[in-house]
Protein backbone atom coordinates (compact mmCIF):
# COMPACT_ATOMS: atom_id res chain seq x y z
CA UNK A 1 0.00 0.00 0.00
CA UNK A 2 1.30 3.48 -0.89
CA UNK A 3 2.32 5.72 1.96
CA UNK A 4 0.48 9.04 2.42
CA UNK A 5 1.86 11.97 0.40
CA UNK A 6 2.34 14.10 3.52
CA UNK A 7 4.40 11.39 5.23
CA UNK A 8 6.64 10.94 2.17
CA UNK A 9 7.08 14.71 1.82
CA UNK A 10 7.88 15.70 5.42
CA UNK A 11 10.47 12.92 5.87
CA UNK A 12 12.55 14.75 3.22
CA UNK A 13 12.56 18.05 5.14
CA UNK A 14 15.43 19.02 7.44
CA UNK A 15 13.84 21.17 10.14
CA UNK A 16 15.84 23.69 12.13
CA UNK A 17 15.37 26.91 14.07
CA UNK A 18 15.38 29.01 10.89
CA UNK A 19 14.67 27.87 7.36
CA UNK A 20 13.73 24.25 6.68
CA UNK A 21 15.79 22.64 3.93
CA UNK A 22 14.61 20.26 1.24
CA UNK A 23 16.98 17.28 1.56
CA UNK A 24 16.69 16.04 -2.08
CA UNK A 25 18.68 19.12 -3.02
CA UNK A 26 18.24 22.21 -5.11
CA UNK A 27 18.25 23.17 -8.74
CA UNK A 28 20.77 25.73 -9.97
CA UNK A 29 18.04 28.36 -9.53
CA UNK A 30 18.06 27.80 -5.77
CA UNK A 31 14.59 26.21 -5.71
CA UNK A 32 14.24 22.68 -4.39
CA UNK A 33 14.17 19.69 -6.71
CA UNK A 34 10.56 18.59 -7.34
CA UNK A 35 8.64 16.34 -5.00
CA UNK A 36 6.95 13.61 -7.02
CA UNK A 37 3.37 13.07 -5.93
CA UNK A 38 3.23 10.37 -8.62
CA UNK A 39 5.98 9.15 -10.97
CA UNK A 40 4.81 11.65 -13.59
CA UNK A 41 3.72 14.59 -11.42
CA UNK A 42 6.45 16.66 -9.74
CA UNK A 43 5.61 19.66 -7.56
CA UNK A 44 8.00 22.36 -6.34
CA UNK A 45 8.58 21.51 -2.66
CA UNK A 46 7.78 25.01 -1.36
CA UNK A 47 4.36 24.81 -3.02
CA UNK A 48 3.75 21.31 -1.62
CA UNK A 49 4.75 22.45 1.89
CA UNK A 50 2.29 25.33 1.73
CA UNK A 51 -0.54 23.16 0.41
CA UNK A 52 0.02 20.43 3.01
CA UNK A 53 0.19 22.91 5.90
CA UNK A 54 -2.18 25.71 4.95
CA UNK A 55 -4.31 24.57 2.03
CA UNK A 56 -4.70 25.25 -1.68
CA UNK A 57 -2.76 28.13 -3.18
CA UNK A 58 -5.29 30.75 -4.31
CA UNK A 59 -5.78 31.05 -8.06
CA UNK A 60 -3.48 33.63 -9.61
CA UNK A 61 -1.00 33.49 -6.72
CA UNK A 62 2.56 32.26 -6.44
CA UNK A 63 4.41 31.35 -3.26
CA UNK A 64 6.79 34.01 -1.98
CA UNK A 65 9.63 33.07 0.37
CA UNK A 66 9.46 35.68 3.13
CA UNK A 67 12.93 34.56 4.24
CA UNK A 68 14.25 35.15 0.67
CA UNK A 69 15.68 31.60 0.69
CA UNK A 70 14.28 29.83 -2.40
CA UNK A 71 15.20 26.43 -0.98
CA UNK A 72 13.17 26.91 2.20
CA UNK A 73 10.00 24.85 2.74
CA UNK A 74 9.04 26.12 6.20
CA UNK A 75 5.31 26.95 5.95
CA UNK A 76 5.47 30.13 8.04
CA UNK A 77 8.19 31.45 5.70
CA UNK A 78 5.83 31.09 2.71
CA UNK A 79 3.06 33.42 1.54
CA UNK A 80 0.81 33.41 -1.52
CA UNK A 81 1.14 36.68 -3.46
CA UNK A 82 0.68 37.89 -7.02
CA UNK A 83 3.61 37.43 -9.39
CA UNK A 84 4.00 41.22 -9.58
CA UNK A 85 4.31 41.44 -5.77
CA UNK A 86 6.72 38.50 -5.70
CA UNK A 87 9.00 40.22 -8.23
CA UNK A 88 8.76 43.55 -6.38
CA UNK A 89 9.77 41.91 -3.11
CA UNK A 90 12.60 39.97 -4.76
CA UNK A 91 14.14 43.10 -6.24
CA UNK A 92 14.05 44.79 -2.85
CA UNK A 93 15.77 41.88 -1.05
CA UNK A 94 18.99 40.52 -2.45
CA UNK A 95 20.60 39.62 0.85
CA UNK A 96 20.83 35.85 0.23
CA UNK A 97 22.36 33.71 -2.49
CA UNK A 98 20.26 30.99 -4.20
CA UNK A 99 21.68 28.43 -1.73
CA UNK A 100 20.41 30.49 1.22
CA UNK A 101 23.73 31.90 2.50
CA UNK A 102 23.47 35.46 3.84
CA UNK A 103 25.46 37.89 1.72
CA UNK A 104 26.68 39.93 4.68
CA UNK A 105 29.86 40.45 6.68
CA UNK A 106 32.76 38.18 5.72
CA UNK A 107 30.53 36.22 3.33
CA UNK A 108 29.84 39.26 1.13
CA UNK A 109 32.18 40.03 -1.75
CA UNK A 110 31.66 42.67 -4.41
CA UNK A 111 32.76 41.35 -7.78
CA UNK A 112 32.28 43.32 -11.00
CA UNK A 113 29.68 45.45 -9.26
CA UNK A 114 27.64 42.48 -8.02
CA UNK A 115 27.04 41.32 -4.45
CA UNK A 116 28.28 37.72 -4.32
CA UNK A 117 28.29 34.93 -1.75
CA UNK A 118 31.88 34.11 -0.76
CA UNK A 119 31.01 30.50 0.18
CA UNK A 120 29.45 29.73 -3.23
CA UNK A 121 32.09 31.70 -5.15
CA UNK A 122 34.88 29.73 -3.42
CA UNK A 123 33.11 26.44 -4.23
CA UNK A 124 32.75 27.49 -7.89
CA UNK A 125 36.46 28.33 -8.13
CA UNK A 126 37.44 24.99 -6.56
CA UNK A 127 35.20 23.10 -8.97
CA UNK A 128 36.78 24.89 -11.94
Amino acid sequence: MARPVAERFWEKVEKGDGCWSWSPGQRNTGYGNPFYVTKAHGVPPHRMAYELSVGPIPTGRVIDHLCRNKGCVRPDHLEPVTQVENIRRGVRHTGYCPRGHAKTGDNLIIEQGYRRCRICRTAQKRAA
